[in-house]
């Protein structure tokens, strides 16, 4: 008799890493910090032409904060779907795709209105 030896992830895990989307990038649940990380870096080198900006006089206002939980309410997952890092050119937002752009300045117009 053989015992299972799938490593158990923790609920917090789960929810940053689906494993949907850890078997599309990686083929398996079970990474290290280092090829998740290595993963993260690749994707925003091939999303440079997917990237929006968000001024500095906006990221001042606190907009980093709005802008993700915008996202997350909308369903895009961080690293899958984009990621956001702040500059000194306020933030900057890459997504996966042309249509994800689109989308999230719909998004971020209306979103705005109840900032």
């Amino acid at each position: 008799m053989t015992q299972s030896t799938q490593i158990k992830r923790s609920d917090i895990m789960k929810a940053m890493y689906p494993d949907d989307q850890m078997i599309e990038a990686f083929g398996t649940v079970e990474t290290n910090i280092s090829e998740r990380a290595d993963h993260r870096n690749r994707l925003w080198c091939e999303w440079k032409e997917h990237s929006v900006i968000i001024s500095p006089s906006l990221a001042r206002k606190n907009i980093h904060y709005n802008v993700i939980k915008t996202l997350q309410s909308s369903g895009y997952k961080d690293p899958f779907d984009y990621q956001c890092r702040r500059n000194g050119n306020g933030s900057e937002i890459r997504f996966r795709d042309k249509m994800q752009v689109a989308d999230f300045k719909i998004t971020l117009a209306e979103a705005r209105l109840s900032w």
